[in-house]
């Protein structure tokens, strides 16, 4: 048996309900409260808006500097440096996923940012992330070896050396 007790009567005016009613109310009272919470949540994202029009520069000012001191915390607890080559200029450096997956994080989230939250949700785990300069990164990924060390990727297919000619071609001297 439930311990719910049926109230007869309306919450809101007192009138008989019986067994047809939503949150112990009439269908009148009901109605009368939903808009006025409709209302003002309404006039709330108004004034929500109102106030960032106001302050847009301080909000924008106050989100990068939040997102930049998130990726300097990942790129120093992961390390500091380029993983392959060593580089430590933080304008080249960026996150790579070690064991792949990283163009289905990205395509999931909504941006890099998200990406580092997460990173720092699960505690800057190495075994999972490294920080590689933007060079060696697009060389993994595209050709599945990066020229300066013995990096590997280990979701680099054979398969797809579509672009195997290009070790073949000499570079122009000049």
């Amino acid at each position: 048996m439930s311990e719910w007790k049926y109230q007869e009567n309306c919450k809101g005016c007192g009138k008989k309900v019986g067994k047809k009613r939503a949150k112990g109310m009439c269908q009148r009272c009901y109605q009368i409260q939903y808009l006025a919470t409709e209302k003002s949540k309404k006039a709330a994202t108004g004034y929500r808006r109102k106030y960032y029009l106001k302050h847009k520069k301080e909000i924008c000012l106050k989100t990068t500097k939040r997102n930049v001191e998130l990726r300097m915390e990942m790129i120093k607890r992961l390390g500091g440096k380029c993983a392959c080559c060593g580089e430590k200029n933080k304008e080249f450096l960026t996150l790579d996923h070690i064991k792949g997956g990283g163009r289905k994080e990205y395509k999931k989230a909504t941006g890099p940012i998200a990406i580092y939250r997460q990173v720092k949700k699960e505690g800057f785990p190495k075994d999972k992330y490294r920080i590689l300069c933007w060079n060696c990164n697009a060389s993994l990924g595209l050709y599945g070896y990066c020229p300066h060390s013995n990096l590997t990727s280990p979701t680099y297919h054979s398969s797809l050396n579509h672009i195997s000619w290009m070790k073949k071609v000499p570079m122009p001297s000049q």
